[in-house]
């Protein structure tokens, strides 16, 4: 990738996932904030929502 060239959405969409991933595997689903993972990912808070909506398991009934 170019630098200063931002990625695809569907690259951005693994990517974030990747960071998410990781950081479940080592702290657990409620040990994660989607603000740490979009600061990881170099993404505004409000996209990572976006991407993936919420967490919480009554949203997603």
């Amino acid at each position: 990738m170019a630098q200063g060239k931002r990625p695809a959405g569907a690259d951005r969409r693994e990517q974030v996932l990747d960071i998410a991933v990781a950081d479940f595997a080592e702290h657990g689903l409620h040990g994660v904030c989607a603000e740490v993972i979009a600061r990881k990912a170099g993404i505004a808070h409000a996209y990572v929502f976006r991407l993936f909506g919420t967490k919480s398991t009554e949203a997603n009934r």
